[in-house]
């Protein structure tokens, strides 16, 4: 997987709930879940890109040992900002980029997208040679409806 950079990004504030990239959920929080996916993937540190506003997430760089990166712009940290805002300043922040052929965005509020899913990807998008880009997908298991309790009062008709 030399040629796949991976760019995790991860700003400190959400609209919803403060932090939420540093909250533990078990053992972690969600970025080193993130990273510790792409280390079991066999993805080489030297190609994960941290993308943050923020000094306490950029010590996980430092915990995992993966590529350095500077602190992003505030402005790419907004509600409005875009993600291939996000992506183009992390690309020019790459050195040797000429080397990479593939570039995933692994965003950590997708907790659930296993080493597994991540390596299954890449080679699929390697095999096929007309595809550009690929997005993961996963059928519920539950339809959302199901998961909310139903209270009459909030039915609406």
């Amino acid at each position: 997987m030399q040629d796949l950079l991976v760019i995790i990004p991860a700003k400190f504030n959400s609209q919803r709930l403060k932090g939420k990239n540093l909250k533990k959920i078990g053992k972690c929080n969600l970025i080193e879940k993130k990273i510790i996916s792409c280390l079991q993937a066999k993805i080489p540190r030297k190609n994960i890109f941290l993308s943050t506003d923020s000094q306490k997430i950029l010590i996980y760089q430092k915990k995992f040992s993966i590529f350095k990166s500077s602190l992003r712009k505030k402005k790419l940290s907004t509600s409005k900002s875009s993600t291939m805002a996000v992506i183009l300043d992390s690309l020019r922040k790459f050195p040797n980029i000429s080397r990479i052929e593939y570039v995933a965005i692994l965003p950590v509020t997708n907790p659930l997208l296993s080493y597994k899913s991540i390596k299954k990807i890449y080679l699929k998008l390697k095999k096929n040679k007309k595809a550009i880009s690929i997005v993961s997908i996963t059928q519920p298991i539950n339809h959302p409806f199901q998961i909310v309790e139903q209270k009459k009062e909030y039915l609406i008709f």
